[in-house]
């Protein structure tokens, strides 16, 4: 009878391991209910035999091991925010990064059931002629413009996609032992599952006018067709608030590989590797290597072109471009400029942009800005020679007299005048009484507001140590917070 109970309770152990496994990986280091957690199974021995309860707590440990395996740090954003920048700095700072988009391009390959599923529902009309594989810029067009379409294509495509990144998440955290294990995942959130199993999350997010710009000049696409894309999106608000962690993307990339930086320091502090963790020690590091100035990132992207004579779509170049020493961060940068020059050529194909370069397209380049330049000096030297033809008809008009002289005089007087009237006008208006209780008003706007920041960054601070139970000097050095932090006077 004994056995029969220990036979039905095994499955029961496992299933409540797997569970508080789950748990446990998304509350906060060497809290309460972690430790709850972890005497759970030893309690059990009081319940049942000395055999029984050492057999089944085994198997609760095992349950607990599978569950914390299923969780990862999330990552996501809106299109074109820069979230694929960020997840190569994860990337090149260790972290293991499970990109949803290559392995939704692995689960249409033909023979896949998500390729099955997508010729079911939209019919043969979708597949490239010639190898029958998925045409993305036909199945894009038919969803970005019909959310019920859209809606069709999540079902057939996402149980697949959950299924391989899960599959990989278990791998990489139970067999590999990877703590920091990142699931790139445009649609972290909307899939109303995915978004369970991460913790932290973290949202790559930018205005909605660098937004839409970002996305027409990447993709180039017009306005209206950008609009759409963004629109059959969850709102970055949205996003926002379901966050635990937000990399804000408004400024230059250095910004951006800073923010970047400090966010990995704290998801890693949230999942418990900090000190675990390599980082490097100068941020700028990531930004820029030094040695290597913008022309010859240039030069080193050119040569890659030249000596191959391929076409190269953007991920190849990033690769390419890594291995000739150019910082893999600011690759797409310098080759957009390289386009911009019209020194790399540029086409759309398909759903994706290639590039390519030959030795003559520099030189003829070359030869047509060469060209530019000289016929900007012919049309700046005729307008020098007209000009100076326009002086001497004037002088001409104007023969010199003693009484032109002195009202010329005396007009550079009056100038001289006027021009120290006002610098007195301006050193007066500095001290005016008005002015001066404007500057106190805005000064004393600016106090409050510093003093208002404070109070926040304080209130953050006391809410990670009691809810979290992190110390304070660890709080402090998450945020930043030097020892003269303080109010001000």
């Amino acid at each position: 009878m004994r056995d029969i109970h220990l036979l039905a309770l095994t499955p029961l152990s496992l299933l409540l391991g797997v569970i508080l496994g789950l748990i446990k990986e998304k509350l906060a280091k060497y809290s309460i209910q972690r430790l709850l957690l972890a005497i759970t199974p030893f309690s059990l021995l009081l319940l049942l035999s000395i055999r029984d309860g050492i057999v089944l707590t085994g198997i609760y440990l095992l349950g607990r091991m599978l569950g914390a395996s299923l969780v990862g740090v999330g990552l996501t954003g809106g299109i074109a925010t820069g979230k694929s920048t960020v997840s190569n700095v994860f990337r090149a700072s260790g972290a293991v990064i499970i990109d949803a988009d290559v392995v939704a391009r692995e689960v249409v390959m033909p023979g896949r059931g998500a390729y099955k599923e997508i010729v079911h529902c939209f019919g043969t009309g979708v597949l490239h002629e010639h190898d029958a594989t998925i045409n993305r810029a036909k199945l894009g067009a038919i969803i970005f413009s019909d959310p019920t379409q859209r809606k069709k294509l999540d079902t057939a495509t996402h149980k697949h996609i959950l299924w391989e990144m899960f599959k990989q998440l278990v791998y990489q955290r139970l067999i590999c032992r990877k703590r920091l294990v990142v699931l790139d995942a445009p649609l972290l959130f909307e899939t109303k599952v995915l978004e369970y199993f991460c913790y932290p999350t973290i949202v790559v997010v930018c205005s909605d006018t660098n937004e839409l710009s970002r996305l027409m000049k990447r993709d180039k696409i017009t306005r209206q067709d950008a609009e759409k894309r963004i629109k059959s999106q969850m709102n970055l608000h949205e996003k926002v608030s379901k966050a635990d962690l937000v990399i804000q993307n408004d400024g230059t990339l250095d910004e951006l590989l800073l923010h970047t930086h400090e966010t990995l320091q704290r998801a890693a502090a949230l999942v418990g590797i900090l000190n675990q963790f390599t980082f490097l020690e100068n941020n700028r590091v990531l930004m820029v290597r030094k040695g290597v100035s913008l022309q010859e990132k240039r030069e080193r992207i050119l040569r890659i072109y030249h000596e191959s004579k391929e076409v190269f779509n953007l991920k190849e170049v990033e690769k390419l471009g890594s291995k000739a020493g150019v910082v893999l961060q600011t690759i797409k940068d310098v080759n957009q400029a390289l386009v911009d020059d019209t020194l790399v050529d540029c086409d759309k194909i398909g759903s994706a942009n290639y590039f390519w370069s030959f030795p003559s397209t520099l030189s003829q380049s070359r030869k047509r800005k060469l060209s530019e330049l000289e016929q900007r000096r012919q049309a700046i030297e005729e307008k020098l020679i007209k000009v100076k033809q326009s002086i001497n008809e004037q002088k001409a008009l104007r023969p010199e007299s003693e009484e032109r002289v002195l009202k010329l005089h005396r007009l550079e007087e009056q100038n001289a005048k006027v021009q120290a009237l006002r610098i007195k006008v301006q050193h007066l208006a500095d001290n005016d009484p008005a002015i001066l209780n404007e500057l106190e008003s805005k000064l004393r706007v600016a106090k409050e507001g510093c003093d208002r920041w404070t109070d926040n960054v304080y209130t953050l601070k006391s809410w990670v140590v009691k809810k979290r139970g992190v110390e304070g000097r660890e709080v402090d050095k998450w945020l930043g917070i030097k020892d003269d932090f303080d109010y001000v006077e």
